[in-house]
């Protein structure tokens, strides 16, 4: 039987200042806890109805029932477990790998975050860079759009113009822009930054000194842009093309 303040607890998650205080965030359905449970990330507890008990005996859990599962859920439809995930540990200072990394500056959209993680998990992307003013990745719904690769692709948040002056060292750094150069006419270095911005208004300008290279994906239509996961694909496929 789950207490009321364990109700409580759970549902406050679902505010950033509370992950932030408590150090952890709710994972929610089949898919996403059990890529999480193959993760280097520690799931603290884990709240799962029978049928998933009897799929895996060897993973501890609390047994709730269906209505208290919806009771704990932030989900309109929950799914047969949910688990509180320990986020972390920041490392510092940032080290840098060679190969692609990814820049965000001020995405906001939730469903972006979590599908711009998932496609840096699928081409082999290990590090995001993000503003402050980025949407939190331990957000529900950004953790539920990653469909488990949060637990694969760390993301760093900071002062952009700082993180990239630290990059700058060992990657070039190009910058998505509705003015570059064609993607198509371009050639990435191995080492790379590409910095994607937000959805409605683009890269920043204060961050164009620090720019080498600005691009962009031509367009053969009339829609006026390219969502920005979409555009980050891309991005990400090209730099596999013609980086490797």
């Amino acid at each position: 039987m789950i207490t009321k303040g364990e109700i409580s607890f759970v549902k406050s998650l679902n505010l950033k200042k509370c992950r932030n205080q408590a150090g952890q965030f709710i994972a929610e359905g089949l898919t996403l806890v059990e890529e999480l449970l193959s993760s280097n990330l520690r799931i603290e507890k884990l709240y799962a109805t029978a049928p998933w008990m009897e799929r895996h005996p060897d993973v501890k859990a609390k047994l709730v029932s269906d209505t208290e599962l919806e009771r704990l859920s932030l989900l309109k439809s929950p799914n047969e477990v949910l688990g509180i995930v320990n986020k972390p540990v920041a490392r510092t200072p940032l080290k840098m790998e060679p190969g692609l990394v990814l820049a965000l500056d001020d995405i906001r959209d939730p469903g972006n975050m979590g599908a711009i993680i998932r496609t840096a998990d699928w081409f082999g992307v290990s590090k995001i860079l993000a503003s402050s003013t980025s949407v939190d990745v331990y957000n529900p719904k950004v953790v539920q759009a990653t469909m488990g690769s949060i637990g694969r692709v760390e993301v760093v948040y900071g002062d952009l113009m700082e993180l990239l002056g630290h990059c700058k060292i060992t990657h070039k750094i190009y910058c998505a822009s509705m003015s570059g150069s064609s993607l198509f006419k371009s050639k990435f270095d191995q080492d790379a930054v590409i910095v994607l911005g937000n959805e409605a208004h683009g890269v920043s300008k204060r961050l164009d000194s620090i720019i080498d290279h600005f691009i962009t994906i031509p367009s053969l239509g009339k829609a006026e842009s390219l969502n920005v996961a979409i555009a980050c694909a891309i991005f990400c496929a090209d730099y596999i093309k013609v980086s490797k």
